[in-house]
């Protein structure tokens, strides 16, 4: 419930405070001045997680229940499939970009607004509770199309697939328009989306660059991360390209992007990778009263966590961007008719 303020009016009349209203007027004022538009709005939003996960449940559930197209057995189709050579709608990015930073609280408030929850129903048997995922998404252009991981769409037994925008507007998926598994990539259409606010990509990134992110780990919905680009890599195994962040996010950070001071799409959150200290226990630790794993048993401290993303040029490729014009190599888009982009 709300918490009630009782408010209370002083007599004009009080002499008090008819004297000590000229020293204090010049101080008022100048606060008032110095505070940055809706500074009071803006400090009381409070995001609600219970309700942004129970609303996108039974958004969910009712495209659950209506049977509506696509399937999640369609998208992890359309994952696999040929991708025409066809306009992503993808506008040019700016170059250079300015170098003024943008207020970590507008900036905030811009990019939670370029970025979608992507929700999604899934069980392991068909006697089980539908159980309920969450990963992230950045909108590319203002008629919704939605950059992701390739492996959120993936996920195994997911029935039905969704996304809600920050100011809860709900759309399903309509179809996936490219994607690629090798670099954990998928670009989806939403469903009857007009108007949105979009995210530019960043015109070049580099080791030491300032980032930001916002996600919804383990529900935990438009948390806000700021770190920087620590390197880049290549995978062990498969020799991808990776940006390594050490900005904070975790389980259901998957497909949010990582953002540059001026709030354009620098990578893609992808993975994390927690490393260990490994020791075998003392025989004082290896007592049963002592409350330590049995004889034997392994005893690992947590040390750090490697955070990955996609690289900007991983997207660049993927979306066909010309990295040294900016331009689109793809067939030109419709326009930019929407709220605008996240980054200016």
């Amino acid at each position: 419930m709300p918490r009630s303020f009782s408010s209370r009016t002083v007599a004009p009349s009080s002499p008090r405070l008819v004297r000590a209203a000229p020293r204090f007027l010049p101080l008022a004022l100048a606060v008032v001045f110095l505070l940055p538009p809706d500074h009071e709005a803006e400090a009381q939003v409070f995001i609600d997680d219970g309700e942004i996960k129970r609303s996108m449940r039974a958004s969910l559930e009712d495209l659950l229940d209506n049977a509506a197209p696509p399937s999640g057995e369609m998208i992890r189709k359309q994952l696999r499939g040929e991708f025409p050579d066809e306009n992503l709608d993808v506008f040019p990015t700016p170059v250079p970009e300015d170098s003024e930073p943008i207020p970590l609280a507008e900036l905030y408030r811009r990019l939670r607004e370029s970025t979608v929850a992507i929700g999604y129903l899934y069980r392991d048997d068909v006697s089980d509770p539908w159980e309920q995922g969450v990963a992230g998404g950045v909108i590319l252009a203002p008629d919704g199309l939605v950059l992701t991981n390739h492996h959120v769409l993936a996920t195994r037994n997911a029935r039905v697939f969704g996304a809600m925008t920050f100011d809860r507007q709900f759309f399903s998926l309509r179809r996936v328009r490219r994607a690629s598994k090798q670099h954990d990539l998928a670009l989806v259409e939403l469903d009857g989306a007009a108007g949105l606010s979009w995210s530019r990509l960043a015109p070049e990134s580099a080791v030491g660059d300032p980032v930001y992110s916002v996600s919804h780990p383990d529900f935990h919905y438009y948390t806000f991360g700021e770190g920087r680009i620590t390197r880049f890599y290549l995978t062990a195994d498969d020799r991808i390209p990776r940006a390594q962040v050490n900005l904070n996010f975790a389980v259901g950070s998957s497909g949010a992007g990582v953002f540059s001071p001026r709030g354009r799409l620098a990578g893609l959150i992808t993975s994390t990778k927690s490393v260990y200290y490994r020791r075998q226990p003392t025989r004082r630790e290896a007592r049963p009263l002592s409350g330590a794993p049995a004889s034997g048993a392994e005893i690992r401290h947590l040390q750090m966590v490697i955070r990955s993303a996609v690289p900007l040029t991983t997207l660049r490729e993927f979306l066909e961007v010309d990295i040294a014009t900016g331009e689109d190599r793809a067939l030109p888009g419709r326009g930019s008719a929407g709220r605008g982009s996240a980054g200016e």
